[in-house]
């Protein structure tokens, strides 16, 4: 399940059986951080933590002190993992980062106004920005902006002003940002749904795939043109099952802009027709199953027929399908499919981060010194 749908649910169950919790947000980062901004953990005292904020350096003490912390409100912790740290939060754990938690208590009387947001941009797949005070006036306050709609809870206009203004930026530019907004430190969420896959094809290898696709919290569709092939029971995990003609793939499942595809029916003709319409969607990444020639017999076969990718079109097709690591059992193969889609989409050529000069992570809501 995605994490964040994990979360939510816990939260409503929470409050079902009318138990107050505790969320923690990774709200800014600076240096090395396991996470990023965005990362969520929730407590709550009669049952287990859902989600991750680190690689499990900062849990314990987060779980430890949240409740206390948030006796007053919402409230801001910085974390320091640098080896020579110190201070009260710090953790000489050699990470050279500095990590600001935000720790919200949800009470079953009245639960924060951001998490119908959150449901609704997973349930709707719609991407949004959650613009938030994290310092200054009216810590915890929130502003969300899904495209189309604005709401919010600042009392200052001006300040709602500006928070709109770049909430709507972050949304275009598709990353989160920070901003210094008079006295007040803003931090803006770009929140997306659940990376949308594609397998089109449903024999015995797409079980894997499936499978580890849905183990990385994406929304899998399975879509083949033979029913009895694609019985609902063999793939569990999958969000959807479609069965329809291989050419008419894109009328009965949403292909999303920045999505990922792959075409493993083990069949000519329709993995010749799946391919067509997927080179002619707005998904990132398409992957074709088979040996190099085969694929290019598929395009000579489509430009045989009147059909010619343009430039940009065929540079979102990976032929073969997969890293290149070796693979030989089908879940290796399942990994390497899903590795290489996870990377292209992420515009990352997948080496080894031992040859990464740069750092991992984007420089996105740096902490301020």
């Amino acid at each position: 399940m995605n994490e964040l749908q994990a979360i939510l649910d816990a939260a409503d169950d929470a409050a079902r059986r009318g138990v107050a919790s505790v969320l923690a947000t990774v709200v800014r980062v600076s240096g090395s951080a396991y996470r990023r901004p965005g990362a969520r953990l929730l407590l709550c005292p009669d049952g287990p933590r859902v989600g991750l904020i680190s690689g499990g350096c900062l849990e314990g003490d987060v779980a430890k002190k949240a409740w206390w912390r948030t006796e007053g409100g919402p409230t801001v912790v910085r974390y320091e993992t640098g080896a020579e740290a110190d201070g009260e939060w710090a953790f000489g754990l050699g990470c050279n980062g500095v990590v600001d938690v935000l720790l919200e208590r949800i009470t079953p009387d009245e639960p924060p106004g951001f998490l119908p947001f959150l449901r609704n941009g997973l349930s709707t797949r719609r991407p949004g920005v959650l613009a938030r005070v994290i310092q200054g006036p009216g810590v915890g306050n929130w502003l969300t902006d899904d495209g189309e709609s604005v709401a919010h809870n600042f009392a200052d206009a001006a300040l709602a002003a500006a928070a709109a203004r770049g909430a709507a930026d972050a949304l275009e530019a598709g990353r989160s940002d920070y901003a210094k907004i008079g006295p007040a430190e803003v931090v803006f969420e770009v929140v997306r749904p659940p990376l949308a896959f594609v397998v089109c094809g449903a024999g015995p290898d797409a079980v894997p795939v499936v499978a580890l696709a849905k183990q990385l919290g994406w929304h899998v569709t399975v879509c083949d043109p033979r029913g009895p092939t694609a019985p609902r029971g063999r793939f569990p995990l999958a969000d959807d099952v479609v069965t329809c003609p291989p050419d008419a793939v894109a009328a009965h499942v949403w292909l999303e802009l920045g999505g990922a595809a792959v075409v493993m029916s083990h069949n000519q003709g329709d993995d010749r027709r799946f391919l067509r319409g997927l080179l002619d969607s707005p998904v990132g990444y398409v992957g074709v199953l088979g040996p190099r020639r085969r694929t290019d017999a598929l395009l000579g076969e489509l430009a045989a027929d009147g059909f010619t990718p343009t430039p940009d079109r065929l540079a979102r097709l990976y032929a073969p399908v997969g890293l290149d690591l070796g693979a030989d059992t089908p879940a290796e193969i399942a990994l390497a499919i899903v590795a290489e889609a996870r990377a292209a989409l992420a515009g990352r050529d997948a080496g080894s981060l031992r040859h990464r000069t740069g750092p991992i992570h984007s420089r996105t809501l740096e902490a301020v010194s």
